[in-house]
């Protein structure tokens, strides 16, 4: 049923906004929705089959701007750590003048 799809499409569009996709997943969200809103239009249009279709595409795709955004943010998170790390690494050594234990 169009209507139940259109709703799961919805609420990975919802869940992707919240893993912030619209930051790291820009492309994969604007599909997401673009074919969100053509399933809306579907429907008004009484064409269950391609709305269904569309909420499908739309539901894959936010799902796809979720796990994108959420694996951008964990590179980040990594990176920042990679940073700390060698700035306390580089640190050590200054205080022990360059000499490695």
């Amino acid at each position: 049923m169009p209507v139940e799809k259109l709703a799961v499409a919805q609420s990975s569009v919802q869940r992707a906004e919240q893993a912030q996709a619209a930051q790291f997943a820009q492309v994969e969200l604007q599909t997401a929705r673009a074919k969100l809103t053509a399933a809306q239009s579907a429907v008004d249009k009484h064409d269950a089959v391609t709305a269904a279709r569309l909420a499908d595409q739309a539901d894959v795709d936010a799902q796809l701007a979720e796990s994108t955004a959420r694996a951008k943010q964990q590179e980040q998170s990594v990176s920042e750590m990679d940073a700390g790390l060698r700035d306390l690494r580089n640190e050590t050594l200054r205080k022990n003048g360059g000499t490695q234990q």
